[in-house]
This record gives C-alpha cells, structure tokens and sequence, in this order.
C-alpha cells in the first residue's frame, strides 16, 4: 500500500476532500502516522 512503500511518501494529493479525510483516516489509525509531522495530505475541490 502507499503508506507502507519503502520510502514512505512525505506528501498524498488527492483529487477532493473526501478523499483526503479518509486518505487521514487511514494514515492515523491503520498506520499510526502522525499529521502533518510525519506525512502531509492534500485535497483539492
């Protein structure tokens, strides 16, 4: 998965914030990453 490719992405764009809250979502609590410290999300509307 993106979050655990080897190196890790220091940012996600995603095409909307839905998208972008989930992409959150799973970043935080299935990977235990910490925003924006360790990975930047962005969504565009």
């Amino acid at each position: 998965t993106l979050f655990s490719a080897s190196p890790a992405p220091d940012a996600v764009f995603v095409a909307n914030d839905h998208m972008a809250v989930t992409v959150m979502d799973v970043a935080r609590y299935e990977f235990g990453l910490r925003i924006p410290e360790e990975v930047s999300i962005v969504g565009y509307d």
